[in-house]
């Protein structure tokens, strides 16, 4: 059995011993984060001040309004239908993050179907034609990407998503990522 000391850990934690430790450390926590004065924030940066900017309009629609979109993000739809959302992002370096958002989830099964969107998720790692069998597991295992952190794939009510994060060193390894969200 934990023991904890019995007098409090902070003067303003003069209350019952369960909640003191919980108490203590929101305390400890808030108190670097302005609730003792402090000098004024330097100025934000350019890309600061938009996301500020979009995030003040979004509190300030009324909610039939539709959502605002990042102004960093380009947006398209492809002959084919396909819709696309590209963003420029510092962080992971050197990486790209792709991901398929099919419109197939679980709500969307009829009682002949259950389960049959998250059955295609998992064969869709066990081959394509073009990638027969393990082949798209072991090619993205051969450019550095682990299955599960790097390589990965869910299915929820409304929608199947297959993610791949992928080195961007080399025009070929995202062309062939790409190749294998299109056999998806």
């Amino acid at each position: 059995m934990i023991r904890f000391r019995h007098r409090p850990l902070h003067p303003s934690c003069a209350i019952p011993r369960r909640g003191r430790i919980l108490l203590c450390v929101a305390a400890a926590w808030l108190a670097p984060a302005g609730l003792h004065a402090q000098a004024a924030p330097a100025p934000a940066p350019p890309a600061a001040r938009a996301e500020a900017d979009a995030a003040a309009s979004a509190r300030s629609a009324p909610l039939s309004a539709p959502m605002p979109m990042d102004p960093a993000v380009r947006t398209g739809t492809l002959a084919n239908g396909l819709r696309y959302w590209i963003r420029a992002n510092a962080e992971p370096a050197d990486r790209a993050e792709l991901r398929l958002v099919v419109n197939a989830g679980s709500v969307l099964e009829d009682s002949t179907q259950r389960g049959l969107a998250h059955l295609v998720e998992h064969m869709a790692f066990n081959g394509t034609r073009r990638f027969p069998r393990q082949k798209i597991v072991s090619y993205l295992e051969s450019v550095g990407m682990r299955f599960g952190p790097d390589v990965n794939a869910y299915t929820s009510f409304d929608e199947t998503v297959y993610m791949l994060t992928l080195p961007t060193d080399t025009a070929s390894v995202m062309e062939t990522g790409l190749d294998i969200l299109v056999d998806w």
